[in-house]
């Protein structure tokens, strides 16, 4: 009985429920044998309370440790949420990227087309200004010409003898 009550303060002492719930059960048992009826009631509700502690206990290890499994899939659950949500952003923002890319891109090309037509449009007015220069010189050079022509054929005309003239000149000769 000494043992028991000596292992019965020191579980106390460290609280280990589960031994102390054992050792009420064997003094509980043991009053019961040598017939003191009280103190085996006593110690038989030490132990009744104390299995109902270990249970309690052991319960709420066992809650907990669902709680706690409960909460670790609820944080994996939305860690996971959270990647395919920055996965998608991350995605969206590549899209935008490549969007802007193929955006600046066609801007360029457009830019730099339009400076070579401009370019072009440039040199061909040039060159249109050039061909009316010539133009214009070449009407001037053939009214020139044209005119010195027609001179050149008043002053025939006035020199030589008419064309009615030659054809009797050469009728009469041939009469002759």
């Amino acid at each position: 009985m000494d043992f028991y009550e000596k292992a019965y303060a020191i579980f106390v002492e460290r609280k280990a429920y589960d031994n102390i719930k054992t050792v009420c059960l064997n003094i509980s048992n043991l009053y019961s044998k040598t017939l003191n009826f009280e103190k085996a009631l006593e110690y038989y509700i030490h132990y009744s309370n104390y299995k109902d502690s270990v249970f309690n206990v052991e319960s709420n290890k066992q809650v907990l440790e669902i709680e706690g499994k409960y909460e670790s899939e609820k944080q994996k659950q939305q860690i996971e949420l959270q990647e395919a949500k920055l996965s998608q952003q991350q995605t969206r923002q590549n899209i935008l990227m490549i969007g802007i890319g193929v955006a600046v891109l066609l801007m360029l090309l457009f830019f730099f087309r339009y400076y070579e037509k401009q370019k072009s449009n440039k040199a061909l007015s040039i060159a249109n200004e050039n061909l009316e220069v010539k133009n214009d010189i070449i009407q001037l050079k053939n009214k020139e010409i044209t005119d010195s022509i027609e001179y050149a054929k008043r002053i025939q005309n006035t020199l030589l003898p008419s064309e009615k003239y030659i054809w009797q000149t050469l009728k009469r000769l041939n009469n002759k």
